[in-house]
């Protein structure tokens, strides 16, 4: 089975040694650079959205031509799109953890978009590595839309279906893809370093912005073109 034919089917897929241990390395030091609070104890995983407009490092991993072509076999799109970065860090022996829930929930305003998870430093079982509900994606959305409304993550397990646990451990430099609809997790990190994870969301560039879904008065930010399609220098097509 390829890569697009597991990712369709399980709604998510690990990609291994995308880029380097030594460029992970580089990426994480990058990370504690411009994101200092992370290594602070903390009830939740530390999140910072926009993060790659912080550091040319960051930036240049996201808009990385090689991993955008990647995905978009994954999903086989002509093309992706950027709809945002962002990072996520567990500090070490950390009680901070991430409930299970869709990534629509949040982002809905684009049908279907995936959450590219790169990732700076080992994630497993024991520093709270990403776990999936495989093949949920095909239940479609079974919560309500919070989306740009919501300041945290909250525990949609009450709409989960059934399915198989996956967790799914990564080494640095491996990147792993899940659907805006596949269930997913992350427990606490038990380990002695943290983990530190840049995330890049993208979309199929053929997709285009249901502005109903949008907020009222968000819809300044997010600009579109006459066909309807996102545009500007904020969403690029990668």
């Amino acid at each position: 089975m390829d890569d697009a034919a597991f990712f369709h089917e399980h709604g998510w897929i690990a990609l291994r040694g995308v880029f380097s241990p030594g460029l992970a390395a580089q990426l994480a030091a990058e990370l504690d650079r411009v994101f200092p609070e992370s290594r602070l104890d903390a009830d939740r995983p530390h999140e910072r959205v926009g993060v790659a407009a912080l550091s040319p490092l960051l930036d240049a991993q996201v808009h990385d031509a090689t991993l955008a072509q990647r995905v978009a076999a994954v999903l086989r799109a002509p093309r992706v799109q950027l709809l945002q970065s962002t990072s996520l860090v567990k500090p070490p022996r950390s009680r901070a953890r991430v409930e299970w829930h869709q990534d629509h929930t949040y982002t809905g305003f684009i049908e279907e978009n995936v959450s590219v998870r790169m990732a700076l430093t080992d994630c497993t079982l024991l520093s709270g590595c990403l776990r999936v509900l495989d093949g949920s994606h095909r239940s479609g959305f079974r919560g309500e839309l919070r989306a740009l409304s919501a300041s945290e993550v909250s525990d949609d397990s009450h709409h989960m279906p059934e399915g198989q646990v996956i967790p799914v451990e990564l080494r640095a430099g491996d990147v792993s893809v899940h659907h805006c609809l596949t269930f997913h997790c992350s427990e606490e990190n038990r380990s002695d370093a943290p983990r530190m994870t840049l995330i890049a969301r993208m979309f199929d560039a053929r997709q285009k912005l249901v502005k109903s879904k949008l907020p009222k008065g968000y819809e300044i930010y997010f600009p579109t073109d006459d066909d309807g399609y996102l545009t500007g220098p904020t969403f690029p097509l990668l």
